[in-house]
């Protein structure tokens, strides 16, 4: 079970890995696509499954948590037994090639020139707004969140300067930054991207201790035999090594994780203690 519409990157993603993971299984694995509420619809739908294994929800789960979600929360801590994660990539502040800056350091110096609050970003989602309480708190940039309900809406004015920046994916404007039209100034993680290993961490422009990814994985109904949770994780960290698998997350800027349903689940907590603690500093409420 799919949180997104069909053609969406996590869609192509788990049909990938479900066609190398039905050769692990022996038997065929079907990805249904649930799009709606942030990933909700298909959420609940396996949570209300049998505990049998054959339903398991595919995707990223931490905007799931009521922090982010106010109706129909889920908490996969509690609501799902966990199975692996497949994939990550980590959030990266992009800026929009119209501004005269090449690094956060000149972004915060041509702030300084400008009135408070003068810089637009672009933001679809709350994780955005949460991360760049980090950055304030870290940096003193003042800027104003202008929300938005897909990047297509704000891309031509991110390109044309009038959206300052935004927080995305490598893989979301890697056409855009290999042209200059777009440029990656750091991303929220403890170290640099294997992909994009010149781009500098979040630590390195003086924004320390703020590690934030994009994880998608598979997680099944609470209740779940161990024995079958363990056979659906050996077939999806095996999956991670078909050649078709590996090129496709090149191709859109993943990185390969293949955790244990252990890890998976301490992964997932320290990620909300992270988003918790953003959500204090900002004094923001879920929408």
């Amino acid at each position: 079970m799919a949180g997104f519409a069909a053609g969406t990157t996590t869609d192509i993603v788990a049909r990938a890995l479900g066609s190398a993971m039905q050769r692990q299984l022996g038997q065929p694995i079907v990805v249904e696509p649930r799009p709606g509420a942030s990933g909700a619809i298909a959420a609940s739908t396996v949570i209300k499954a049998p505990a049998d294994g054959y339903t398991i929800f595919f995707g990223p789960v931490t905007q799931l948590h009521p922090i982010f979600l106010a109706n129909n929360p889920v908490d996969a801590a509690k609501d799902f037994a966990p199975i692996s994660d497949s994939l990550t990539a980590p959030w990266v502040l992009f800026a929009s090639g119209k501004l005269p800056v090449n690094s956060m350091q000149e972004l915060l110096a041509h702030a300084k020139t400008l009135p408070s609050g003068a810089l637009n970003m672009a933001r679809t989602i709350p994780n955005q707004d949460l991360l760049m309480e980090f950055v304030k708190s870290a940096t003193g940039l003042t800027y104003t969140s202008v929300p938005f309900s897909s990047q297509n809406q704000f891309l031509p004015m991110l390109i044309n300067g009038e959206m300052a920046f935004n927080i995305s994916l490598f893989g979301n404007f890697q056409s855009y930054f290999s042209a200059g039209t777009i440029k990656p100034l750091f991303v929220f993680a403890a170290k640099r991207s294997t992909l994009h290993p010149s781009v500098p961490t979040a630590a390195e422009v003086g924004i320390p201790g703020v590690e934030a990814a994009l994880v998608i994985g598979f997680w099944a109904t609470r209740g779940t035999p161990r024995a079958i949770i363990d056979k659906i994780s050996g077939a999806s960290i095996a999956a991670l090594s078909a050649q078709e698998v590996a090129e496709l997350f090149k191709k859109l800027g993943y990185e390969p994780l293949g955790s244990s349903p252990d890890e998976q689940l301490r992964a997932y907590e320290q990620s909300m203690k992270l988003w918790t603690q953003a959500a204090r500093l900002g004094n923001l409420k879920p929408q």
